[in-house]
């Protein structure tokens, strides 16, 4: 089994989930890319059935309410126990879906909670980026990303980047080391979910030029088999 690259031990935080302005909205079924993926398990073969929330005091922002306490979560080991907790999520922008950080996930190992969020709302939290920022920051970097994104019907939430932190303030954005592919988290849920309008079209002009990348995130002249096409904020791999 693959161990977190952890820096530091976290203290005992508060849940984070108090019921108060969240309401019920829909159910659906989830898709866990944050810890299955670091036990060699297929979040695909162990969906979840959960409830959503809707946070009525704030425009398209929802939860996902308990989801590892749910009797279909696969046991993990001794050192990990399940509970309380949410994955709270924005959809202001349906191109660019943040996962909020702050909020215990409900996954605890040795007793010190983790707090689950995607890249973008990592850095979101910590500088307020966009789509285009975030975009042209990462790129010096030479790393290319696919954002999170909702479904055009609204019905299916494609969480891209998944992410943990040990305590509660955007500290840490760590990923299972070791690990082949991207984390990636679905929510598929019974009744569309509201979004608001996307950003990415008048960053993306028709006239943005057409990058390729490897999977490593190094940029490459002339592409072959499975790269990433970026144009402007928008990246997506395809096989050539």
């Amino acid at each position: 089994m693959k161990r977190l690259a952890l820096m530091a031990l976290a203290a005992a935080m508060s849940l984070g989930a108090s019921a108060q302005g969240w309401q019920d909205y829909t159910t659906g079924t989830f898709t866990d890319g944050w810890i299955l993926p670091g036990f060699e398990m297929d979040p695909a073969k162990h969906p979840i059935e959960v409830t959503v929330q809707k946070n009525a005091a704030k425009d398209f922002e929802y939860r996902i309410l308990n989801p590892y306490l749910s009797e279909e979560f696969p046991t993990l080991n001794s050192t990990y126990s399940l509970g309380e907790g949410v994955i709270v999520f924005d959809l202001s922008n349906p191109d660019f879906v943040l996962v909020r950080t702050g909020y215990e996930s409900g996954v605890k190992q040795y007793g010190d909670p983790y707090y689950f969020h995607n890249t973008e709302g990592y850095y979101d939290a910590l500088y307020g980026f966009g789509p285009q920022e975030l975009t042209d920051f990462l790129a010096k970097e030479g790393v290319v990303l696919e954002y999170s994104y909702i479904s055009a019907d609204r019905l299916t939430v494609t969480f891209n980047n998944c992410r943990m932190d040990i305590f509660p303030e955007a500290t840490y954005s760590i990923p299972w080391s070791g690990l082949e592919g991207e984390m990636v988290s679905t929510l598929t849920v019974d009744t569309p979910l509201q979004a608001g309008e996307s950003s990415l079209t008048e960053l993306d002009a028709p006239t943005a030029p057409i990058e390729y990348f490897n999977l490593q995130g190094q940029r490459v002249s002339d592409p072959k088999g499975l790269v990433i096409v970026r144009q402007g904020p928008h990246a997506t791999k395809i096989r050539l």
